[in-house]
């Protein structure tokens, strides 16, 4: 409900959840759409960011910028295997 509400107070509360990390990564990436730039300070959502604007740049046909994004991403993090395959794809 806090992101159908856009309710900034609820996803702040709920960005500082330290027993569920991907609740608390999602509310700081709706937060930072929100404006907030500063709530994007955790790995896994750098990761997602970056994800999104290299998947974007494939669609695009530019790979070696998509690449470049993609080797942004902590290939020892749940987000590398992705990044890697991604990485391979070239937007084929």
């Amino acid at each position: 409900m806090a992101i159908k509400n856009s309710d900034i107070a609820k996803l702040e509360e709920l960005s500082k959840l330290k027993e569920n990390f991907v609740i608390s990564d999602l509310s700081r990436y709706e937060i930072s759409q929100n404006g907030d730039k500063k709530a994007l300070n955790s790995e896994l959502l750098r990761g997602f960011v970056l994800l999104e604007e290299g998947f974007e740049l494939l669609k695009e046909k530019k790979i070696k910028e998509a690449k470049l994004k993609f080797a942004q991403i902590n290939p020892e993090s749940g987000l590398g295997k992705i990044a890697k395959n991604l990485s391979h794809y070239q937007g084929k």
